[in-house]
């Protein structure tokens, strides 16, 4: 159960409520610290909920390796929404983005990324409280403050308002309200070079 997985403290499993995992998972019981462990397996049919996200991640198969210091998850096939992908996952609790990532898309609607990351996007209260940051609103909640995540986006086909550009290789980096999204290589969006930095709170 993921009860079970979370007071065990492994870091990618326990956010995992429900999958089936098939491989060897090795734990060792600290009678002071932390629990250690390592392993090397499948997940199959797993979903992951992540905060600011309208759909969970549902992960058809994915690999995982790798011990409590350095988690490696690869040959990932999922979706999100209407948005399916392949890639890569590390978790590296120590370093400054703890969690790195390489996700590859064949078609997406920019609509569809729009709406998945809405809970994300959208600030409650008034016009004055969400343009000013004033009141118990301007608090970031604990979720996104916490968040250092980096990592590339690729996406073949992204239907923007009935334009179709192709994303080659793009760099995101995001910490607490601040995100970073910039293109390392040519796009067909007639430009050789395209950063977009904004807070999403």
């Amino acid at each position: 159960s993921s009860d079970l997985l979370e007071l065990t403290g492994v870091p990618v499993l326990g956010k995992i409520p429900v999958g089936t995992i098939r491989g060897v998972l090795r734990f060792h019981h600290a009678l002071s610290g932390e629990n250690q462990w390592s392993g090397e397996y499948q997940l199959v049919n797993g979903r992951v909920n992540v905060d600011g996200m309208a759909d969970p991640i549902l992960i058809s198969t994915a690999t995982v390796s790798g011990t409590t210091e350095n988690t490696s998850v690869s040959r990932v096939r999922a979706t999100a929404g209407k948005i399916a992908f392949t890639g890569e996952y590390r978790y590296k609790p120590k370093a400054a983005h703890p969690q790195q990532f390489k996700i590859q898309v064949d078609s997406a609607a920019g609509t569809e990324v729009e709406r998945l990351f809405q809970p994300t996007l959208q600030r409650t209260g008034g016009f004055l409280e969400r343009t000013l940051r004033i009141g118990d609103n301007s608090k970031l909640p604990e979720w996104l403050s916490g968040r250092h995540i980096e990592g590339t986006v690729a996406v073949r086909a992204l239907n923007i308002a009935g334009h179709v550009a192709a994303i080659d290789s793009a760099a995101l980096a995001w910490d607490g309200p601040d995100v970073k999204f910039s293109d390392r290589k040519s796009t067909r969006l007639n430009s050789s070079h395209i950063t977009i930095s904004y807070a999403v709170f």
